[in-house]
């Protein structure tokens, strides 16, 4: 039900812009006309039914006919046929103003006015040359109706017409239609204009519009490579963060191999290491499942003849296969089965090659040339990762021969200290300072230096072992007096601590001892060497020897005999 109405009240659009344009100002016409002459009409109905007011019916049915056109032609116009209505409209008003001029008042009638109202309509409705014809078909109307009243062939109330009022109404219907045409064709020039404006402005519009894309498009796919790119030297740099943290061998490729995969979205990431013999490439990490399984049967590929790996380890240059579901030659993994492109780069460290990285994707032609350089840098970094935890696997294993050999020194050297030394001990009390003692070991010294951890007695006693090197050196024992708070954590802890630092500073003395006794040997050689040099004769160099060997050495007697040599015959 509302939807006629709208569409009553709603202008027409068409496809032309102009016709739309003229639609829309035909519609506001003709919806004013249909409402104001049928507001008008019923107005003037209802003042004729006041007693003593003749009923006039030709003006009532003029304006219902009127009104009913217009509405009419609101339906109608729906159609398009916009310059028939407008044509028919205008001559519709044309009559009713030249009916009512000649009836009721000739060319003083205030109806008239209607004439300049209808060549507006018509400059608006129907452009400039329209303005013009109706401009002069008015003047020739408003002429015969000035002849018509001054020879009388119009029946109504007499008047004075003066020709002065004749030419004036002729000027103004002139002037308002000469205006009138130069308003109209200035508003179409304007018009055009606006419109070949709007047109220039949509295409450039439209060409911004794509070069925006095109720019948006292309800033997208640079963007998208600068990331891609980021999280490549990303990654790198993460290989190499890995490198100086991770000390694990095994540790460390499992973790390079599952970070290659995460950051670049690869279906498979392997490491191939040679063997010994350096004949056969040896699959020593993988991310994918297909991966753990080669690994867990101990997958490997005979160098330069089983697949783009052995193609590498022998050329020592990167290889790539776009489509390795076709190119059979280079692999044929079943471990692998959704592998659609693969690339392998060498692993070289010094100039010594070390494996392969063995990259695979589910996607073909996944590889270009900027891959290969930006991924040939990741491979250097795992190259020196893998030779950086190669080294610092042999540095802690020689570390370790290093600290046995030490320990097993250091253990010999205090093993003879102690069989040399008398047995040392010192006591402090709080009545006397430190005095030497040798008194025996009481029974918590005794469990202490055999278990070789603290000992605590009683609430007031702890015995403390001196360990160094896993030797027993001795027992440090402390007991508090009698009223004295009992022993806490806290204090057996530092305690603890400084029985840490005296063991440290027992190994720096004893050091230091043994290179004091070293320096005093090398001493005495020098000096006995030089005193031996000092002649040239045999006898008094042996009897130097023997006296200066017996002094150092401190014996009660010293002899050197040289065998005589025997006589030939």
């Amino acid at each position: 039900m509302l939807t006629p109405i709208r569409q009553f009240f709603t202008p027409p659009a068409f496809e032309d812009e102009e016709k739309t344009r003229r639609a829309r100002l035909l519609h506001k016409v003709l919806l004013i006309l249909t409402i104001g002459v049928a507001i008008t009409t019923g107005v003037l109905v209802l003042a004729y039914r006041v007693p003593g007011q003749p009923f006039d019916w030709i003006t009532a049915w003029v304006g219902a006919f009127i009104a009913t056109v217009s509405a009419g032609m609101l339906v109608f116009m729906r159609r398009g046929n916009i310059k028939i209505i407008s044509v028919v409209i205008i001559l519709i008003l044309l009559s009713a103003t030249f009916y009512s001029s000649i009836t009721y008042g000739g060319i003083l009638d205030t109806s008239v006015t209607a004439y300049v109202l209808i060549i507006i309509l018509a400059s608006l409705l129907l452009g400039e040359r329209a303005a013009f014809i109706f401009t002069l078909l008015n003047i020739l109307i408003v002429a015969w109706t000035y002849f018509a009243e001054t020879t009388n062939l119009v029946d109504y109330p007499p008047q004075v017409v003066e020709p002065f009022d004749f030419i004036e109404l002729i000027a103004i219907l002139t002037i308002s239609g000469l205006l009138l045409r130069y308003a109209i064709q200035n508003l179409n020039e304007a018009y055009k204009r606006a419109r070949i404006n709007e047109r220039t402005l949509a295409e450039a519009n439209a060409e911004l519009q794509n070069i925006r894309e095109s720019l948006e498009a292309s800033v997208a796919d640079r963007t998208r490579d600068i990331e891609r790119r980021a999280v490549q030297l990303q990654t790198a740099a993460e290989v190499g963060r890995a490198a100086t943290t991770i000390r694990n061998f095994d540790e460390l490729l499992s973790q390079v191999t599952h970070l290659i995969s995460d950051r670049f979205g690869f279906y498979h990431t392997g490491i191939f290491l040679l063997n010994e013999l350096r004949d056969y490439a040896v699959l020593r990490a993988a991310n994918s499942e297909g991966g753990q399984r080669m690994l867990a049967r101990g997958h490997r590929l005979k160098i330069g003849e089983v697949g783009i790996v052995g193609y590498v380890t022998s050329q020592r240059e990167p290889r790539i296969a776009l489509d390795v579901g076709k190119d059979a030659v280079f692999f044929d993994n079943p471990d692998l089965p959704e592998t659609r492109s693969e690339m392998a780069l060498p692993l070289i460290v010094g100039g010594e090659l070390l494996g392969t990285l063995d990259v695979q994707s589910k996607h073909e032609a996944a590889f270009s040339s900027e891959d290969v350089a930006i991924l040939q840098v990741l491979a250097d970094q795992v190259a020196i990762a893998i030779e950086n935890a190669h080294l610092f696997t042999e540095h802690q294993v020689s570390l370790e021969a290093t600290r046995r050999a030490y320990g097993d020194l250091s253990k010999a050297s205090w093993g003879e200290f102690l069989r040399t030394e008398a047995e040392l001990g010192f006591l402090s009390t709080l009545t006397q300072d430190v005095i030497p003692t040798s008194a025996e070991w009481t029974p918590s010294m005794i469990e202490a230096s055999q278990r070789g951890e603290i000992v605590q007695v009683d609430e007031q006693t702890i015995a403390i072992p001196i360990i160094l090197r896993d030797q027993v050196l001795g027992v440090v024992r402390l007991e508090k007096p009698d009223n004295a708070n009992p022993w806490n954590q806290e204090e057996i802890n530092l305690m603890d601590t400084l029985i840490d630092q005296l063991e440290v500073a027992l190994e720096s003395a004893r050091l230091y001892r043994d290179t004091q006794q070293r320096a005093e040997r090398e001493r005495l050689v020098t000096d006995i060497t030089t005193k031996i040099r000092a002649t040239t004769n045999p006898q008094v160099m042996l009897q130097t020897a023997v006296s200066e060997l017996r002094q150092a050495l401190k014996a009660q007697r010293a002899q050197m005999v040289i065998q005589p040599t025997k006589q030939e015959g």
